[in-house]
């Protein structure tokens, strides 16, 4: 029981290259204070730069944990007098020489099963990252077209050093991915660690994503409606994977046409797990306080279920698609995706009736009820005394393990 001696650091810091990262230690009971430095206008971003430019500090946290975490609070001395408590939701981020970082995010590497490939042959598949490869750049960096020595086409997403959340996000994604097996699902086929660099290497999908093609018109045409409804059932069996078939219980929490990833073949795969969250085998629900993933907006949506109200859900179709669809199909499907977005979540199909629903024709369906954005929710789903820790403050969320 005697922890005077403290913990010892493998390697010494580098101020002055400023290779230094951070090790993430998660439920902290934060260390003694009477050192420490606060500022309450700095941000969690912000709060890791200047820890990094301060050859003193030793860690960093969020001042206040509330709404998605504020302001600011370095130690420019020994952590002392810290720890972890299971119940507390602190994290506190601690200075570590770039090896010893690696070392850490590096430590279940017999678990993952996956190579590791080398920085030098990553750099050499994506020509040293030449701007000319990007392929496109989501919240947590950009991702580079490759091809390995062998010829095998990659895909790999640099994460960005700026992220005060990237060594959370690349455990994360490793992890899940790496045990997951299904065609509607992209394939990682390693990752790269190199001093703060970490980088993920996926099967490269020369279709690319879902929103291009959909967006940008003159790519639209090769998208008519037979090749949509396959992409609508190849992401539903993806998420029915997730969901109910996968050694874990998984919900993406940041579904969208961007993470929507197309091969040679037009097979549709689901991408980009940053946001994604593990379920125990015990657990039947959860429910979680925080807003995550990409916020939409309500004008599509909104008119979608006025015209669909109103008769006129055939207006929704994209007029390149005008000539080559099933009406039946195409009124089925907008029907099913507003099942999926009523107002109450126990309202919502599960995604093995949204499967079957949508691949036969015969099984009979709801009329779906007012979507949340459009109705507010019933008053048993507002939060009411001692239940304040079920929903979140303003009943944005609700996710469940199921995945409705």
């Amino acid at each position: 029981m005697d922890s005077s001696s403290g913990c010892v650091r493998r390697t010494a810091l580098d101020c002055k290259n400023k290779t230094d990262g951070f090790m993430i230690l998660d439920h902290a009971a934060l260390p003694d204070t009477s050192n420490a430095i606060v500022d309450t206008n700095l941000s969690l971003n912000e709060c890791r730069t200047t820890c990094l430019t301060n050859c003193s500090c030793t860690g960093y946290t969020s001042a206040d944990i509330r709404g998605g975490g504020s302001g600011c609070i370095i130690w420019v001395d020994e952590l002392i007098d810290s720890g972890t408590i299971p119940n507390v939701v602190q994290d506190l981020y601690v200075r570590l020489a770039a090896a010893d970082v690696a070392s850490v995010t590096n430590g279940d590497d017999n678990e993952l099963e996956l190579p590791q490939l080398q920085w030098n042959t990553v750099m050499a598949a994506t020509e040293n990252f030449a701007i000319k490869n990007i392929l496109g750049e989501g919240g947590f960096g950009p991702v580079y077209k490759g091809k390995l020595t062998e010829g095998q086409e990659i895909a790999v997403k640099r994460l960005s050093k700026n992220s005060a959340q990237g060594v959370d996000e690349f455990k994360n994604e490793v992890i899940l991915i790496a045990k997951l097996q299904h065609r509607n699902l992209v394939r990682l086929l390693g990752y790269c660690i190199h001093g703060v660099e970490r980088m993920l290497v996926y099967e490269y999908m020369s279709k690319g994503s879902l929103d291009a093609l959909l967006f940008v018109k003159e790519q639209g045409v090769h998208l008519d409606w037979q090749a949509r409804l396959r992409i609508i059932v190849g992401i539903a069996r993806g998420l029915l994977y997730l969901h109910q078939d996968s050694r874990f219980r998984i919900i993406h929490r940041d579904l969208k046409a961007s993470n929507i990833l197309l091969d040679a073949e037009m097979n549709p795969k689901i991408s980009d797990f940053g946001m994604a969250r593990i379920f125990g085998e015990d657990e039947t629900i959860n429910k979680t306080r925080k807003v995550v993933g990409t916020y939409g907006t309500n004008k599509q949506s909104s008119q979608a279920w006025s015209l669909w109200n109103e008769g006129k859900a055939l207006e929704l179709l994209d007029p390149l698609i005008a000539n080559s669809f099933s009406e039946v199909q195409v009124l089925r499907s907008i029907t099913i995706g507003l099942l999926c977005v009523q107002g109450i979540p126990e309202d919502r199909p599960i995604m093995s009736s949204v499967v079957l629903m949508l691949c036969n024709d015969d099984t009979p369906l709801q009329e779906p009820k007012p979507p949340g954005f459009i109705a507010p929710l019933p008053s048993e789903l507002t939060s009411q005394p001692n239940q304040a820790d079920s929903y979140t403050p303003d009943n944005a969320t609700f996710t469940e393990e199921i995945g409705r």
